[in-house]
């Protein structure tokens, strides 16, 4: 890669960072994240998260809480379900979150479409840890796998009742290659999770992980349409490879649609 394109993406990335820490200390809540837990909010998805204006969020891939944390930041009284398998994200999560809210709850399983146990690698950044052995492409990007674990999976319907869930209802998955294996353990709660907030892949990041046109498809059949697109990743030598998708249940008032 030349010289000038390796210093334009570090200047790049220098910048992000500096307008991100900006943005999080003049927000109270996002400050105190920030400061006394070291997380850093997900602002990048205020902007869907305050056009969906969930009551009920089901963080499914929370890791530290940075999803999570931006969504109380703007929704004060939201009822969080967080899904964090790895243990040291996981502590951190619930460290800051008992003292900002008593509306999480954590669970530290992986949901997927089997109750059990599964293999779970991870990696040298825990937030690219997944159910899914990290493919070539991950690994030219410096990412490798420490180590290979087992984590308790469960189906989503199994742990959350559909009759306690809030609405509208978000979704938001954030779990490496195994969305598909999320969705298919939603079963009878589809019927009212208004909202769901997928990353999705353009190439594969993982070996055999379902990429965003199997995603698309799934859902669509399970009765969610297509919404919108964000935060799409493009990478200098692979080209686009990741962005977040939003969809809503068929039949759900969308604001700002007309009927």
């Amino acid at each position: 890669m030349p010289t000038s394109t390796v210093y334009e993406i570090t200047h790049n990335r220098m910048f992000r960072k500096l307008k991100k820490a900006t943005h999080l200390l003049r927000n109270p809540v996002l400050a105190r994240g920030l400061i006394f837990h070291n997380i850093a909010a997900a602002i990048e998805h205020l902007d869907v998260i305050t056009y969906v204006r969930p009551k009920h969020l089901i963080d499914a891939g929370a890791n530290r809480g940075q999803f999570a944390l931006a969504a109380l930041s703007v929704f004060p009284d939201i009822r969080i379900d967080c899904f964090e398998p790895l243990a040291r994200p996981a502590a951190a999560l619930e460290a800051w979150a008992k003292t900002a809210s008593s509306n999480i709850r954590i669970h530290r399983m992986a949901l997927g479409a089997q109750s059990g146990n599964a293999q779970f690698y991870v990696t040298s950044r825990d937030d690219s840890s997944s159910l899914f052995n990290p493919g070539k492409a991950q690994g030219e990007m410096g990412i490798s796998v420490k180590a290979k674990i087992m984590v308790p999976t469960n189906r989503l319907e199994n742990v959350i009742m559909s009759e306690g869930i809030s609405r509208p209802c978000m979704l938001k998955i954030d779990v490496q290659g195994g969305e598909l294996e999320v969705l298919k353990g939603i079963g009878r709660c589809a019927n009212v999770i208004d909202w769901i907030y997928v990353e999705v892949s353009f190439i594969e990041l993982y070996e055999h992980q379902p990429l965003f046109t199997e995603v698309y498809s799934y859902l669509t059949t399970i009765g969610y349409n297509l919404r919108g697109v964000a935060n799409c990743h493009t990478d200098p030598m692979k080209g686009p490879t990741q962005a977040d998708v939003l969809f809503c249940r068929s039949g759900f008032a969308v604001p700002g649609m007309r009927t």
